[in-house]
């Protein structure tokens, strides 16, 4: 019967960890200078829910898709400025929304 008990609680444990445990609506707070790359949205076009800054006729064209919740995303941004910024006029950006459903303002934001 301990066995028994034991063995159940180990699989519900486990259930639980594997679950991600309990859902925290808390987080720690983004550096919004880091959420995009500043001039983006001054200067972009916008057509179809996309952002286009950049020359729109540039061979290459980044698209990036991205969540604003998202800390990658939020870390990858001055990347993005500086490549904008060393390919001015010769690559083209599109940004795309991408909301992720673990980040609870991510749909709202997009």
């Amino acid at each position: 019967m301990i066995v028994s008990a034991v063995t159940i609680a180990i699989i519900v444990g486990g259930v639980f960890l594997m679950s991600g445990g309990s859902k925290s609506t808390t987080g720690s707070v983004i550096d919004s200078s880091i959420l995009a790359p500043e001039g983006v949205y001054k200067t972009a076009g916008y057509a179809n829910g996309t952002y286009l800054p950049g020359n729109p006729s540039a061979k290459v064209t980044l698209v990036e898709f991205g969540d604003y919740e998202c800390p990658a995303c939020g870390i990858y941004a001055p990347y993005v400025k500086g490549l904008l910024s060393d390919f001015s006029g010769n690559m083209n950006y599109v940004f795309r929304n991408y909301p992720l459903p673990q980040h609870k303002n991510a749909f709202s934001s997009s």
